[in-house]
């Protein structure tokens, strides 16, 4: 037989717990002595202000006017929030700073090169414009950027979704290889291109794939610009811890995949769009015979290097170096010593990075109208950028403790990459590596930035052109070794699956999402999942009755806590949520559920029995002229008998029962004994003859013929037995209902009012203000011209709710 264990829901163990000491700031008793109060009575006794709500035109107003409100002080500020370096160049400490700043701005320069050379192969362009995005994005956020520690440059992801657009657009804008615009127009007939080419924006297929980068890098600084000016950098909310880390393994994965090509030396197709890093592999492993061997060795070798030196030597005696052993840069220059001497490019084929212009480029500016196409890439690559920064920054200044500006941080990447676009930089981001590393040496300020990127100056003035002969196995190397803790993260899939169920699988989606689709794909998968899943919890939300822990004011949800004990004759119920129109069914469902009362069904009994009472008493109102008839002519008849020297009589009157059926017959005689179910002899004396009116009065009681609806349905009340509710209040604990909508607090007035019906006594406990707030504004507007929420029932704590409930309690059995 299958086992399905896998299926059953398990029972979950923790480690014991250890053993409880008391804790002696504990050892004494609260004791309060207060009145009970509701809403009415405090808010009586107690005078409070109008509650501010939110308001979406004062939000818009903030937007722009938040950093800085009319007066005096209004520009100053405004410097001093927009260029936060002037703080820390007033109050820098030149010998307390310099030197750990100046060891700092080495190290990091260091890394800048071999990696700002490696990701330009990531962005599809030439290594040069790696160094290009170290050096332009540093000399701005140094200005603007609120962080310390961070060093701007580039990075593995921001690479490669610049990569992307480029490879998606280059077959569209950029002319072939060897294209010739004077030969193409000369033998034009002759020549069939798939392009148009007067779409072409370069002479050259290498100057379109960079004007390309550009404009990506121009138009992501400006969406981050707007997401400054607009305060829109909580939309990183959205990416939840989860989803970031499978989609930075996700495009690890890509980063990988786009790299080995160069590890064996084979030209594999670039695959465009969905499932492109399965279409690579399978080329890629149809393809092994063509490796070139002298590749796939120094692959290797340097490959093995780093991560040697970078595990057994950086990460283990990371305390005891001053600064950590430089394995990049020592790759590139022995690697381009050893290809330049052994000639490994002419005599083994293997590819290297070419040449290399020294010095700084002319500013150019980038296409601009390429935004219809590559807009919705450029958002991603601005959120993504400010995730990925803003997480390094947040880290870094709890660890120092100083605050950063979110705001200003925005502004400074978006300025930072709109400057550079104009001097070959793609889109530039935070690095964790190059971060740890001024951390571990010691930078305090921005400084290290510019020393940082005066050494990366002096690089392409001078030493550029030397790495003409490094083979760019070398450089794969290096970002591969560098992917090693992105991809060592895919183990924390165990600990979400421990943890959180829905958090593995937001991640496991993540990633599958952005290895097997692609990178876009992947992260709007993820975000529709998170939102989906928020969706999911905020209309199925968490429920349950709370009890009372004995001698105490406390109350705790009977499902969990043994010692909570429910209190006779009142329901606490708990709803974990806010309260809204995605889950205000969920709400009432859940209300009915636990207390195990419907009062519309309850409601919809009792309507049905006094629509039948209605009915009966329809009838016997048809037979009652009859009746008036009948006896009105026998005391006619009688008022001759008055001779007769008897002075009283015997009269016969039907009994009126409304159970018996047979009493609506219209038919049967007053005194007719056959078609009567009881016969009452009432002596009396013989009246005088009376108006129909006054025979109706007489002979016809009020109980018998009943004309008030109310009194109906307290006849029916008495006669049936109604269904009820096992108790007699209902306390709903509103602390949880942070927010709650129209629909949320028509719902309450709902349940309110089915309970009310049913004999319920409903009251509400410890609303936030902002709950208070939408009851009074629903109450203004009485829509329905109905009886709304009254502030009797609405009180300060469960624990006044239900000791005025008790109290009601004990008032009804004293009567």
């Amino acid at each position: 037989m299958p086992n399905f264990s896998f299926w059953k829901k398990k029972k979950k163990t923790y480690e014991p717990e250890p053993e409880y000491k008391e804790d002696e700031t504990l050892a004494f008793d609260i004791n309060i002595n207060r009145p009970c109060y509701n809403f009415a009575k405090f808010s009586h006794e107690h005078e409070s202000n109008d509650f501010e709500r939110f308001n979406p035109f004062f939000f818009i107003r903030d937007m722009f006017l938040k950093s800085c409100s009319p007066g005096k002080t209004c520009i100053k500020k405004n410097i001093f929030n927009r260029l936060p370096a002037i703080k820390w160049i007033k109050n820098y400490d030149i010998k307390e700073m310099l030197i750990p700043d100046l060891i700092s701005g080495i190290t990091v320069g260091i890394m800048h090169i071999p990696q700002g050379m490696g990701y330009a192969l990531l962005a599809n362009v030439l290594p040069i414009y790696g160094l290009y995005t170290s050096f332009f994005p540093v000399l701005i956020y140094w200005m603007f950027g609120t962080c310390r520690q961070i060093s701007i440059g580039t990075v593995a992801v921001i690479a490669l979704m610049t990569g992307t657009i480029v490879s998606d657009l280059e077959n569209k804008y950029a002319p072939p290889a060897n294209w010739n615009r004077t030969l193409y127009e000369s033998n034009m007939l002759n020549m069939t291109l798939d392009s148009d080419p007067s779409n072409f924006i370069g002479e050259t297929r290498e100057k379109a794939r960079i004007l390309i980068m550009m404009a990506s890098t121009f138009w992501s600084g400006i969406i981050l610009i707007i997401m400054s000016i607009c305060q829109l950098g909580f939309l990183t909310s959205y990416l939840s811890e989860p989803m970031i880390n499978g989609f930075l393994i996700g495009t690890a994965f890509h980063v990988l995949t786009s790299q080995l090509k160069l590890f064996f030396g084979i030209a594999v197709k670039n695959y465009p769009g969905i499932l492109k890093a399965p279409y690579t592999y399978i080329e890629l492993f149809s393809r092994l015979d063509e490796t070139k061997p002298a590749t796939l060795i120094t692959s290797i070798i340097c490959i093995t290097v780093l991560l040697v030196v970078n595990i057994h030597i950086n990460q283990r005696f990371a305390k005891k170096l001053p600064v950590p052993v430089p394995t990049e840069l020592l790759i590139v220059i022995f690697g381009t010593l050893i290809s330049y001497l052994a000639k490994l490019n002419k005599k083994y084929q293997v590819k290297v990075i070419g040449s290399i212009p020294p010095g700084i480029p002319s500013p150019e500016f980038p296409p601009l109208f390429l935004i219809k196409e590559m807009f919705v890439e450029c958002a991603l690559i601005a959120i993504i950028t400010f995730a990925n920064n803003y997480s390094l920054c947040d880290l870094f200044s709890k660890t120092n403790k100083y605050k950063i500006n979110t705001t200003q941080e925005l502004l400074a990447y978006g300025v930072s990459n709109v400057f550079s676009s104009f001097f070959g930089s793609f889109s530039s981001a935070g690095s964790l590596a190059r971060s740890a590393v001024q951390n571990n040496t010691g930078g305090k300020t921005q400084l290290v930035s510019i020393i940082s990127s005066v050494l990366i100056l002096l690089v392409l003035l001078f030493i550029a052109p030397l790495f003409e002969q490094l083979p760019q196995a070398c450089l794969a190397a290096i970002i591969v070794a560098n992917l090693k803790g992105l991809l060592m993260k895919v183990v924390e899939l165990k600990f979400y699956w421990k943890v959180n169920k829905i958090e593995f699988f937001q991640y496991l989606i993540t990633l599958l999402s952005v290895v097997i689709l692609d990178i876009d794909y992947g992260l709007g998968i993820g975000v529709g999942f998170y939102i989906l899943i928020h969706i999911v919890r905020s209309s199925q939300p968490y429920s349950s009755l709370l009890g009372n822990i004995p001698g105490t004011e406390l109350y705790k949800d009977i499902k969990v806590y043994k010692d909570a004990q429910e209190i006779d004759q009142i329901k606490i119920y708990h709803f974990q949520s806010e309260l809204h129109s995605t889950n205000a069914t969920t709400f009432k469902k859940s209300i009915y559920e636990l207390t195990k009362t419907k009062p519309q069904d309850m409601i919809a009994i009792k309507n049905k029995i006094l629509n039948k009472r209605k009915k009966l008493l329809a009838k016997n109102q048809s037979s009652k002229f009859e009746k008036l008839i009948s006896n009105f002519l026998k005391r006619n008849k009688d008022k001759k008998a008055q001779k007769n020297p008897s002075d009283r009589i015997d009269i016969y009157i039907v009994a009126n029962d409304a159970k018996d059926s047979s009493l609506n017959d219209s038919t049967s005689s007053p005194i007719d004994t056959s078609s009567t179910s009881e016969l009452k002899i009432i002596q009396q004396p013989i009246p005088e003859l009376q108006s129909a009116e006054a025979l109706e009065g007489e002979l016809v009681p009020n109980d018998q013929y009943l004309d008030d609806e109310s009194d109906n349905e307290t006849i029916v009340a008495e006669e049936f037995n109604f269904p009820k509710a096992n108790f007699k209040y209902l306390i709903i604990d509103c602390s949880p209902i942070v927010f709650i909508d129209s629909v949320g607090v028509k719902t309450i007035k709902n349940v309110v009012s089915e309970f009310n019906e049913i004999g319920v006594k409903v009251f509400l406990s410890d609303c936030n203000d902002a709950f208070l707030d939408r009851l009074i504004c629903m109450e203004r507007t009485k829509q329905d011209k109905s009886a709304f929420f009254g502030a009797s029932i609405i009180h300060m704590s469960i624990h006044d709710a239900v000791s005025h409930a008790l109290h009601l309690i004990s008032l009804d059995k004293t009567v």
